[in-house]
């Protein structure tokens, strides 16, 4: 039997996500004796490590002075927060660039024509983060706004003063409307998502209009009770802590993987109010963004789109329109139609059995040897990669 110490915070959603993770591997492997060394304040955990001797530990490592003392331990260790990099511990973490690439998509498929990053200085999940954004922006020729703050304690606010708490909201709301608008915001993690969305509350900037937010995060609740609602990039936390487990598991048997981060992929965008609609001035291109997201999988094409307009009394040209899309969105409506075809597509794969021939049909794509190239240049993966990530999270 093997004594195995979990250093999570049970008391998070995100904490609960990874646990449940590893007790569903414990329960396959039944050979663990699980210790909970989670320590607080007024613990510390040498103190916790001194008391419980393990054979490995599984943390999410938070804070500099226990990374210090767990790269020191002779045993094991797996963390699961990814915040420090070290070749003595290895760690299971959610793919931050594909939640760049995937906030960004987001974001430019609701029209927004202007983007801006807020996120912490020396976090090193926002510095990936970052970078997915910044190469895509690169790529379309679109300018970012960056904000950056110095990173807290874990605990957010504690620690700090009332006069600290109003300078930061102070230099938070200068910075919101300095913005180029319309604006959409990525925020770092759904806590400073939430502050973006108070300061667009304060400075009476509508959402999602003028300021469209996404975050990331892993509670589901707190994302409901922002005002707007928040959309956001769920972490998978109960597959990064089956897969933390299972790589503990292989390291204490004194195996070697040949991987010593492993990065776990984010499913989809959780969509909610705080990004709902497409946030531009050109009604033209509003109603024909609406039009696609609602036929796009039946077969239309641009000229659909045009006869559309042209009912609704907007008799514009095809080059027209696609230099408004270009002004807009920084692709034209064909690939707007694709877009939309693809998303469609990953909603398909994750909740159904189709074969992907099935899939491409469903979703009006007429040349299903080419569905796979497609969603690996739009997603950043293959079709089965998707299906079999949903199916590991669930």
């Amino acid at each position: 039997m093997r004594r195995v110490g979990i250093c999570i915070n049970p008391h998070s959603a995100r904490g609960m996500g990874l646990l449940r993770g590893v007790g569903r591997f414990v329960r396959s492997k039944g050979d663990w004796l699980v210790n909970s060394i989670y320590h607080d304040k007024a613990t510390s955990l040498a103190a916790e490590l001194k008391n419980r001797p393990c054979d490995g530990i599984l943390a999410s490592i938070e804070s500099n002075d226990d990374f210090e003392l767990l790269k020191r331990e002779p045993i094991p260790v797996v963390d699961v927060w990814g915040r420090f990099g070290c070749e003595k511990i290895a760690s299971v973490t959610v793919d931050h660039y594909k939640i760049g690439l995937m906030s960004y998509a987001h974001l430019i498929s609701c029209g927004v024509p202007n983007l801006a990053f807020y996120g912490f200085a020396s976090d090193r999940a926002g510095q990936v983060h970052l970078e997915a954004i910044m190469r895509c922006a690169q790529a379309d020729q679109r300018d970012i706004t960056v904000g950056l703050i110095e990173s807290e304690l874990p605990g957010g606010l504690a620690g700090k003063s009332s006069e600290d708490s109003l300078q930061g909201e102070r230099d938070l709301d200068r910075w919101i409307t300095s913005l180029p608008k319309p604006v959409g915001v990525i925020a770092g993690d759904d806590t400073l998502g939430k502050r973006v969305l108070d300061a667009c509350f304060r400075c009476g900037m509508r959402v999602p209009d003028t300021v469209a937010v996404i975050g990331t995060g892993s509670d589901e609740t707190f994302r409901e009770f922002c005002m707007p609602a928040l959309s956001s990039v769920p972490v998978p936390n109960e597959r990064i802590g089956y897969q933390a487990a299972e790589l503990l598991s292989i390291l204490m048997d004194g195996k070697k993987t040949g991987r010593h981060e492993i990065l776990v992929s984010p499913i989809a965008v959780a969509a909610r109010c705080s990004t709902e609609g497409p946030a531009t001035r050109d009604i033209t291109v509003t109603l024909a963004i609406k039009f696609i997201q609602e036929n796009a999988c039946k077969g239309i094409n641009t000229e659909d789109v045009l006869d559309h307009l042209a009912q609704k009394s907007f008799l514009i040209s095809r080059s027209t329109l696609e230099r408004r899309f270009r002004e807009t969105l920084r692709h034209s409506p064909k690939d707007e139609i694709l877009r939309v075809r693809i998303a469609r597509a990953g909603e398909l794969l994750m909740s159904t059995t189709y074969p992907l021939s099935k899939i491409a049909e469903l979703v009006g794509i007429q040349r299903p040897e080419h569905f796979s190239a497609t969603f690996k240049r739009l997603t950043g993966q293959l079709p089965g990669e998707l299906r079999r990530n949903a199916k590991n999270s669930a």
